[in-house]
């Protein structure tokens, strides 16, 4: 009974990370916000302040944001 809402779901994060370009603004699944510096295979490089980047597997990205998200909180 639960697994077909759980391979949709499954589904929709893997369309979500084949679709991650440079620039984009995310959340990792530890709640940090950066935008996508790099993508590197099954790894991206999120820019979190200047001069600071975290390099993670693109599984750790939970979720993308609009545009402009980021700009908003400063």
């Amino acid at each position: 009974m639960t697994i077909r809402p759980q391979q949709k779901r499954m589904k929709a994060l893997q369309a979500m990370m084949d679709e991650l370009e440079k620039g984009d603004e995310v959340v990792a699944a530890g709640g940090i916000i950066g935008r996508i510096k790099e993508i590197k295979g099954p790894y991206v490089s999120i820019e979190v302040s200047e001069n600071i980047t975290f390099k993670l597997q693109k599984t750790a990205i939970a979720n993308t944001l609009p545009k402009g998200t980021i700009a908003s909180i400063d």
